[in-house]
């Protein structure tokens, strides 16, 4: 994976020369953490992953997740019933997860990362769902996610991230008019989680003050409309107020404010299989990004059992492919993200993750 770093550079040219009229483009140095846009369902296949923000205008998703846009739930006709299990390092996760909630880690655990020198990121979740014309409903009974990063070396520092989730997400989706389309998501989110940075010989003389776990329960409610402009081409705009919640206990670094996504996609005629075209403006990222930061641009493509997805931000870069044989499918995501540590320092990440699963 080394060569990703040079492909997003590339990438970023573009993506800068694209956007050169507008005058505050691609200039201000400000990273976001890379985990999950707020967009996506609580346990999104690849293909959601790889959209992020942009999946709220693509008609392009699996069927095996929810949409993004719940507004989306009017153009579904065949109910569906499915499963899914995603991992990436699936039981490292797990056991990393857990070990860090349950306070047990040691400095063992400590010096192994340390070694490492790298960025670990890894995930295993499950989710259940069934959806038809109008409404849908999901559940994800576990979601484990762990991450970590050596700031320095020298004098070891360590930025550890460490979550665990269960969700209930429930939607409703109709045709206001002919062209209008809106939806309702309510989704119940109870979690744990650690994220703290340390030096390594801070924690070796009193751990108790590091890596506390929090826990909370929210629950969001997160409306959506899409407006279908013409047949021809179907260009349509979006709209997702996503993140907007009543949380029982603030986490600082867990944002709880709503947060406006606006979307615009085209989808033209292909002589084969079916492209989609998305730019979305996310405003779920770091306040201090400039605005051409909090663009994305993005393009999937669907040919019989097969779906492929690239999208490109400011800072980051996602590949997403799945494909389906009968009842069972198949998935693989590629990210790279620049992040930001908690005192503000660059490093760049990449994951590479699979999914399994079956829809019914």
């Amino acid at each position: 994976m080394k060569c990703a770093p040079r492909l997003y550079l590339y990438c970023r040219l573009l993506y800068c020369h694209l956007l050169a009229l507008i005058p505050w483009s691609c200039t201000n140095p400000a990273f976001a953490v890379g985990y999950l846009s707020k967009a996506i369902p609580s346990s999104p296949t690849v293909i959601e992953r790889a959209l992020h923000a942009n999946c709220i205008t693509s008609f392009i998703t699996g069927q095996s997740t929810l949409p993004c846009n719940p507004a989306a739930l009017a153009e579904i006709q065949d109910p569906t019933f499915a499963s899914t299990l995603f991992f990436g390092h699936g039981y490292d996760s797990a056991q990393k997860t857990l070990t860090v909630l349950q306070g047990e880690i040691t400095s063992e655990n400590l010096e192994e990362i340390i070694n490492q020198n790298e960025t670990l990121s890894s995930e295993l979740s499950a989710t259940v769902l069934f959806k038809k014309s109008h409404w849908g409903i999901s559940f994800s009974p576990f979601r484990l996610v762990y991450q970590s990063k050596v700031v320095d070396k020298a004098y070891p520092q360590v930025l550890m991230y460490a979550a665990q989730e269960e969700s209930l997400q429930f939607q409703l989706g109709t045709a206001i008019t002919q062209k209008l389309e809106g939806g309702l998501q309510v989704r119940w989110v109870h979690r744990k989680v650690s994220y703290d940075q340390f030096a390594f010989y801070d924690y070796i003389v009193d751990s108790k003050n590091f890596l506390k776990v929090l826990e909370q329960e929210v629950l969001y409610i997160e409306p959506g409309l899409t407006y279908h402009i013409s047949e021809n081409w179907d260009p349509r705009f979006s709209l997702l107020l996503s993140n907007g919640g009543f949380a029982r206990t603030k986490i600082s670094f867990i944002d709880t404010e709503p947060d406006l996504i606006v979307g615009f996609g085209l989808t033209p005629p292909m002589p084969f299989g079916t492209l989609d075209l998305s730019l979305t403006l996310a405003d779920e990222d770091l306040p201090e990004l400039a605005p051409s930061e909090k663009l994305r641009v993005g393009a999937s493509y669907s040919l019989a059992l097969a779906k492929s997805v690239l999208t490109l931000g400011a800072h980051d870069l996602s590949l997403g492919l799945l494909t389906q044989l009968w009842s069972a499918r198949v998935g693989i995501y590629y990210s790279w993200v620049r992040n930001a540590t908690l005192d503000q320092s660059i490093y760049d990440s990449d994951t590479f993750f699979t999914e399994f699963g079956f829809d019914f």
